[in-house]
């Protein structure tokens, strides 16, 4: 069994949240999904899906705030992460 080390977690989702907040990013540039696989192997499947939903929530209440696209996006990237 691989070990957890959380502190990377937190770490992980500080910088895919920040990194999607750079003004003048490329749209394609996609974060989340460069943490988000790794981080399912060796977190869980529970962990990925919090990991991607909370990340979605957490961009759009800081950017264009909550909506119906917010939990079509989150639950989307959630299962992504369930299903890596």
């Amino acid at each position: 069994m691989m070990k957890r080390n959380w502190t990377k977690f937190v770490v992980g989702w500080l910088l895919a949240l920040a990194i999607r907040l750079i003004p003048g990013r490329a749209p394609s540039v996609e974060p989340v999904m460069t943490f988000l696989m790794p981080f399912s192997k060796r977190y869980g499947a529970l962990s990925a899906f919090a990991f991607a939903f909370v990340g979605m929530l957490a961009y759009d209440s800081v950017t264009s705030g909550i909506g119906v696209w917010t939990w079509a996006t989150a639950g989307v990237y959630g299962g992504v992460g369930i299903l890596s």
